[in-house]
């Protein structure tokens, strides 16, 4: 007998109105196609020979340049070419194809995956749709006949999204959005909860909802094997709804994205550090992000001058600090006045006339990230994450940090900084919505085109993913390991210290080396040497990386690995924001090697 059981899921529920526009549909290859022609008739064969593309793709790519009024197809010879026409002659020779795209207002709906902050669109006229939301109370009318059959999963969650997210769902695949109108906008939606009926066939096919998380989908599946089982002993005709217990939410990884060797550079040290960053103030083209987590006011007069040059050459330029609001009256008056600099700032700034280029923006992000998000060559983009506080730095101490130059890489460090952007109110602000639109454009941009095929590995990790790395790698290590540390403290022990003296009692061949500046917190100076002892007598290489004091954070394990993060491993905890704390995950061949051999280059062995 065929049991169909049923799951009330919960999701966020969103509706805003959007500004929209069409797509630009022109890319460099459609311009590279049409100056061909332009400048003499030529055959769909002839053209995918000499761009090196699939026939068939150049077919595709000509039929919207057909549409536009462009080229035409002329017979000569008993062939048949592509020509341009009057106006496409005239439109080849611009630097860029015109686009006739007028922005349009509409309401768009959406979905939030209370397990993963996903989005999923939401229609509710539209007929084709194969699910639909209910409110609480209709839910629950629904289920009333076959509750012994249902199970409602009780999810704790902050049913919080990402603007980006938002906007890449809510958008058609020609379209692309230019703004939200609505005035307020909070990305928590914990406040409206709608429900959609999951039902669950004898082999497991899930219907009544849209295409969901593998986590949600597990999820779902596990209370169907539950109500299956009831069903056999119990009554089900006098069976209530299954709750169960409560389920948590994931912490939702970003993806690995696989790139080439080339596009990833290590920067360790301090004059590498410095150059790297007024390189990327001097050279960027269009766009500038940094984030320091700390600011100095004499590091940002060092700066100041290059970053008016920057804005004057029209580079939009956004100065972001995490800095939280210090309790000590001494740190407080030190944080007050980096605020009153940054008022100070932003009136120069507006009376030299650049107030729409560049900004310093006064509430912090409450994120003890570092990064810089910039391009070098127009439309190439890189992001830079590590231990460097960009601008409270001296450059005087050993820091690490990697440049990553790769669309999806910015795309998602770019989407986390339009959430720290939001800063402790989590409201959405006018940086956070162009962040957003930026983060969701590189996506889209990146998915109608191919991705690379490389065999090295990047991931950002966020501050909740740091220490499950550390098991990870300690349950497959082989050969070494090396994790510096700014400063060391007792809530290192359990989630670092533990796993490292596990990996050395199974295997005293495998060499483990901590690197590590000062003492935090309770711990004192007599506590820590003790510690060194007890670890240098377990067999692990302890180096106090004190003069000049390092500030690097990395974890590399079997040479091939590397975690080069913001997060001191041996003093913080990784609770908190989710990206309280920012770090590349990289598998590349040697990469462990480079940085402790730029390491003992200060810190000879």
């Amino acid at each position: 007998m065929s049991l169909t059981t049923y799951v009330i899921v919960p999701f966020g529920y969103g509706m805003h109105r959007f500004s929209l526009a069409k797509a630009k549909p022109w890319g460099p290859i459609e311009k590279i196609l049409l100056g061909y022609i332009a400048k003499t008739p030529c055959t769909s064969t002839f053209l995918a020979k000499t761009s090196n593309l699939p026939r068939q793709l150049v077919v595709e790519m000509l039929i919207p340049l057909m549409k536009a009024g462009w080229i035409e197809i002329k017979p000569i010879n008993d062939e048949y070419f592509f020509v341009t026409t009057n106006r496409g002659a005239e439109v080849a020779l611009y630097e860029e194809l015109p686009t006739d795209s007028i922005p349009y207002s509409r309401v768009r709906s959406f979905m939030v995956d209370p397990l993963t902050r996903e989005c999923y669109r939401y229609e509710k006229r539209k007929k084709k749709q194969s699910f639909q939301l209910y409110s609480k109370h209709n839910i629950l009318d629904a289920t009333k006949s076959f509750r012994g059959l249902c199970s409602e999963l009780n999810i704790i969650s902050s049913y919080t999204t990402t603007l980006s997210r938002i906007y890449e769902k809510i958008t058609n695949y020609d379209e692309e959005v230019i703004d939200i109108e609505d005035d307020i906008i909070d990305t928590n939606y914990s406040k409206n909860i709608h429900f959609a009926l999951a039902a669950i066939d004898d082999m497991g096919n899930i219907t009544g909802v849209p295409e969901i998380s593998d986590e949600l989908k597990c999820e779902i599946l596990k209370r169907d094997k539950k109500i299956r089982e009831r069903a056999e002993i119990l009554d089900i005709s006098k069976s209530d709804i299954y709750v169960g217990e409560n389920i948590n939410e994931t912490v939702k990884t970003l993806p690995k994205r696989l790139i080439n060797k080339e596009q990833v550079r290590l920067i360790a040290g301090p004059e590498e550090h410095r150059m790297h960053l007024f390189n990327s103030i001097i050279n960027a083209k269009s766009r500038l992000i940094i984030h320091s987590t700390f600011i100095n006011e004499e590091c940002i007069a060092d700066v100041f001058d290059n970053l008016i040059d920057a804005a004057q050459r029209s580079v939009q330029i956004d100065i972001l600090w995490g800095q939280t609001e210090p309790e000590e009256q001494n740190k407080l008056e030190s944080y007050k006045n980096v605020i009153a600099k940054f008022d100070e700032l932003n009136n120069k700034i507006v009376q030299k006339g650049l107030s729409t280029q560049i900004k310093f923006h006064r509430a912090p992000t409450l994120s003890h990230a570092k990064f810089i998000i910039h391009d070098e060559i127009q439309g190439i983009y890189s992001a830079t994450l590590g231990s460097c506080n960009w601008l409270s730095s001296r450059f005087n101490r050993f820091e690490v940090s990697a440049c990553i130059t790769d669309d999806l890489i910015v795309a998602d460090l770019t989407d986390i900084c339009s959430h720290l952007s939001m800063g402790g109110t989590g409201l959405a602000n006018n940086l956070s919505r162009e962040l957003a639109v930026f983060s969701a454009s590189l996506y889209k941009n990146v998915s109608i085109r191919k991705e690379s095929d490389g065999n090295t590995s990047v991931q950002i990790i966020s501050a909740p993913e740091h220490h499950p790395i550390v098991k990870q790698a300690c349950n497959v290590v082989k050969n070494n390991i090396f994790i510096c540390s700014h400063r060391v403290s007792y809530a290192g022990d359990r989630p670092i210290i533990l796993p490292l003296k596990t990996v050395k009692a199974y295997d005293k061949n495998i060499s483990i080396d901590i690197a590590y500046g000062r003492s935090s917190g309770d711990l004192k100076s007599a506590e820590l040497k003790e510690l060194k002892q007890n670890l240098q007598s377990l067999g692990f290489n302890i180096t106090t990386a004190d003069n000049p004091e390092v500030h690097a954070k990395f974890f590399s394990w079997d040479n091939n690995n590397i975690v080069v993060t913001s997060l001191n491993w041996l003093s913080s905890s990784s609770k908190g924001d989710i990206y309280n704390e920012l770090g590349f995950l990289i598998t590349l061949p040697g990469i462990g090697n480079e940085v402790k051999e730029k390491f003992h280059e200060m810190y000879p062995e």
